[in-house]
């Protein structure tokens, strides 16, 4: 059928070709491509870009300039000219096609003074929203309402993820076509669950690792990361064991982006939500601490992804959860969805799980009736109820506030300015000078000593830049924007 003409919501699993639907029915219109993280829009601009060629394709988020310098390090000057004019193309949103993290576009459902000209691009735009369970319930209301008001200028939509909650589709069924779910029907994946802290299994994951698997393990928090990567270090020096998180400098970050993705050994590596939908990994066994259904759902794609990989009813379990002292529980994710997850899981338990069955889980543990009352559905309704008032924004920053859950600053924690201290004060240097093309070299240089971190983390700033910043954050190589310090004990327990 063609839906080209019409606002569509789909549910598709993993690896049936979402990206490539989305794609078909933009049929050449102008679009934007929004995506949670900026992780996953840098990917899915690679391929997308692939496509439809660099000339016909932006990337638009908050580090967007630091990702086109990214491109142009090995550029002649002449290069790095095309590269400013596209990113001003970019910001003028005048490319063909534009990926982008959300607030990006949704900012204007806001109406922040200046949202008009975003809205007049909508009118005859297509948007892409995928991964809608990605956002917090603040920023989900925010989207949806945008969807409503783009629906309601001209503008279409499509709508797409493994996992739909039931009342998104509840939101929006009057302004789209719910298309019929399409499952993958391979079986991938069957559970355990088990009554052990993550911490706990650390034993168990050393042995599969010794059988020759990748084994991934995925924690809800950065700082119980940290913590079961040095468990792990400590109990046995001779194991392949790396760790990742957002909370590295950009070049460390990159460097082990691309090492988790490359991998072909045996491995442990550990994470966070970092890996759910952004990163294209095969491993052959996850062992992860228990989160909200929609979010194991994402972790579980990164296990058996390939197509032809399946599992059988006499296999052992290629997918471990620990159900025991969650990190994160009521902060990270609300605690009753975290609980309802788990009673739905224990039907299913040493079972495996179907892609029908996943959506099942999602459907129940999502119900209207059973969710209305927890603190995540109050935030959304609270905040849709104040959009529909007629909520607006008195400024850009005072919209941007209400995504600041995506929102990060630059900063160069001081032990890695110390190190380098000559080459970033060179850097610096550079930047102020008033030679446009040198002074953009500098910036992506200089952005390589930078972690990308939420401002409620970071403590005792010093601005070198506009939008750079030192700052005494304890740093360790290994592992990190270190949350074990004793100073970041309690910011250490968010995300």
């Amino acid at each position: 059928l063609d839906y080209k003409n019409k606002s569509v919501i789909l549910t598709a699993s993993t690896g049936m070709g979402k990206t490539e639907f989305a794609l078909n029915w933009v049929a050449g219109d102008k679009a934007f491509y929004t995506l949670p993280v900026r992780v996953s829009v840098n990917s899915m601009y690679e391929r997308i870009s692939n496509i439809f060629g660099k000339d016909n394709t932006g990337i638009l988020h908050a580090n967007t300039t630091d990702f086109y310098l990214n491109q142009s390090k090995n550029l002649e000057d002449n290069g790095i000219e095309v590269l400013i004019n596209q990113v001003q193309s970019v910001r003028q949103l005048s490319m063909p096609i534009t990926v982008s993290t959300a607030d990006q576009i949704f900012l204007a459902t806001l109406k922040y003074p200046g949202f008009e000209k975003i809205y007049a691009t909508l009118t005859y735009s297509k948007v892409i929203v995928d991964e809608p369970q990605g956002y917090s319930p603040d920023t989900l209301a925010v989207i949806i309402k945008g969807l409503e008001e783009i629906s309601n200028l001209g503008g279409k939509f499509c709508l797409m993820t493994a996992t739909m909650h039931p009342f998104i589709k509840e939101h929006l069924k009057d302004k789209a076509e719910i298309l019929e779910p399409v499952f993958n029907p391979e079986k991938k994946h069957k559970i355990k669950l088990v009554e052990k802290t993550v911490d706990e299994m650390v034993d168990f994951a050393i042995k599969e690792y010794q059988k020759g698997k990748k084994v991934l393990i995925l924690t809800n928090t950065v700082r119980k990361a940290q913590e079961v990567y040095k468990i792990l270090k400590s109990q046995n020096q001779t194991i392949r064991v790396n760790l990742l998180h957002s909370l590295y400098i950009q070049k460390t970050k990159r460097e082990k982006e691309m090492q988790i993705q490359n991998t072909t050994e045996p491995v442990i590596w550990i994470s966070t939500q970092i890996v759910e939908a952004s990163l294209d990994i095969d491993y052959d066994l996850l062992i992860t601490e228990l989160s909200t259904a929609d979010s194991l759902i994402q972790r579980m794609g990164r296990v058996y992804r390939k197509i032809g990989r399946t599992i059988t009813p006499d296999s052992q379990p290629n997918i471990i959860i620990c159900t025991k002292e969650p990190s994160g529980k009521g902060k990270v994710y609300d605690k009753e969805i975290m609980d309802y997850t788990l009673r739905e899981l224990k039907n299913y338990d040493e079972k495996i799980l179907t892609e029908e069955i996943k959506q099942e889980i999602v459907s129940n543990v999502f119900d209207l009736e059973r969710i209305k009352n927890t603190n995540f559905y109050k935030k959304f309704d609270k905040n849709m109820k104040l959009l529909e008032y007629g909520f607006i924004a008195d400024s850009k920053s005072e919209a941007q506030d209400i995504f600041r859950d995506i929102m990060n600053l630059s900063v160069i924690p001081k032990v890695i300015f110390d190190e380098n201290q000559e080459k970033i004060n060179a850097l610096l240097e550079k930047i102020r000078q008033k030679d446009k093309i040198e002074k953009i070299k500098a910036i992506g240089e200089l952005n390589d000593f930078t972690v990308s971190a939420q401002f409620y983390r970071v403590k005792n700033i010093i601005p070198l830049d506009k939008e750079i910043f030192l700052s005494d954050i304890p740093y360790d190589k290994e592992l990190g924007f270190n949350l074990l310090d004793k100073d970041y004990r309690e910011i250490g327990e968010i995300l």
